[in-house]
């Protein structure tokens, strides 16, 4: 079996996630590929955000004063 005949039909077994993760690794600029991994890294960004609460620092501190030395 020839080297293209084995790159075929490794070709053939891999995924469509596989393939790009290849073409990336061989230095590829493909533009469909930058764009789906930058829409993939920013759909889970957007799943990261969580909102945060307002804090009063100086209860915070306080409470913390109490639990550790009781005062």
């Amino acid at each position: 079996m020839s080297t293209k005949e084995m790159l075929y039909s490794l070709i053939d077994q891999m995924s469509e996630a596989q393939m790009k993760a290849w073409l990336m690794i061989l230095g590829a600029k493909s533009e469909e590929v930058s764009k789906n991994n930058g829409i993939a890294a920013f759909n889970r960004l957007k799943e990261m955000i969580r909102p945060v609460p307002e804090l009063d620092y100086d209860k915070e501190l306080e409470e913390w004063r109490e639990e550790k030395f009781g005062v």
